[in-house]
């Protein structure tokens, strides 16, 4: 498989090529620098990119892209301003420099640093500030949990300009047979992690706390999945008759899960603050 895959199906794990979990320097750009057996770094089974015409170009004019695309224009540009040195170190040296790391970034600090809100148990985060330098990919711990999807980040407003321009295309029929979670699984999975680190905190708290705070939990999160599995069943036979399910009702749902999402941080707020008080006065 490529090594994008490995990294997805075999994430902290020993076959994981660029693992958070051997530091941040091998995360970042030690894993390219180090020799790696030839069974492990062979690529396999991405026969549907092999077949693909844009692919197929650039493989066989490889060379004549990155000498022309990389050097040359940037020399003719730097030589038309009296400046082709500086063109060639700007325009080639110092930008290959800069995308190298900043796509880097997302295997090292997209593994370190930033929110884990769809899969707490994954080392990926999102990092809107990472998002800046790579075209929205620094959303990380949803494309980790969501790979198929062509977004970077569900939210529209998020910053992830390949969402927009493949968006766009798509009504042109340029992009086409976009994979698009539905929202309903994406509610559940955020329910499901804010829930696991309720239970986390309430298991670690005064017995006191746990009597105050594990009703409101457990009755929220019922209703959560109650609306989530209606929303479920009707959006499956709708399908099958070839409908959609109506934009108010689909807004219903969603502001009705939202909703119970904004309690449920809520009380995590003020349980992490009462242990602290608890704690502090102890």
């Amino acid at each position: 498989m490529c090594i994008r895959d490995r990294h997805h199906t075999l994430a902290e794990t020993e076959d994981d090529p660029y693992s958070i979990t051997k530091g941040f320097w091998h995360a970042h750009i030690g894993w390219i620098l180090e020799k790696t057996d030839e069974s492990k770094s062979k690529i396999k089974g991405v026969k549907d990119l092999e077949n693909k015409s844009a692919v197929i170009f650039q493989n066989k004019y490889y060379y004549h892209i990155a000498i022309i695309g990389g050097f040359c224009i940037p020399l003719l540009i730097g030589m038309i301003y009296g400046r082709p040195l500086g063109a060639v170190l700007w325009g080639t040296f110092l930008r290959i420099t800069l995308v190298h790391h900043a796509t880097f970034l997302i295997n090292s600090l997209c593994h370190y640093k930033g929110r884990r809100t769809y899969d707490d148990s994954s080392t990926a985060r999102d990092s809107w500030f990472v998002s800046l330098f790579t075209f929205g990919e620094g959303f990380h711990n949803y494309h980790h949990k969501f790979p198929s999807d062509f977004r970077n980040c569900v939210s529209w407003l998020a910053f992830d300009p390949s969402k927009w321009l493949i968006s766009f295309f798509s009504l042109f029929g340029v992009t086409k047979k976009l994979i698009r979670t539905q929202d309903f699984i994406i509610l559940r999975t955020k329910c499901d992690v804010i829930y696991g680190k309720l239970q986390k905190v309430l298991n670690t708290s005064d017995v006191i706390l746990q009597d105050s705070y594990n009703n409101r939990v457990e009755s929220l999160f019922k209703s959560a999945n109650e609306i989530l599995l209606q929303w479920q069943e009707m959006d499956i036979k709708l399908k099958k008759n070839g409908v959609y399910i109506q934009r108010k009702l689909y807004r219903k749902y969603q502001k009705e899960v939202k909703r119970i999402l904004k309690d449920l941080r809520c009380i995590l707020r003020e349980l992490s603050k009462d242990t602290v008080d608890i704690s502090y006065h102890s």
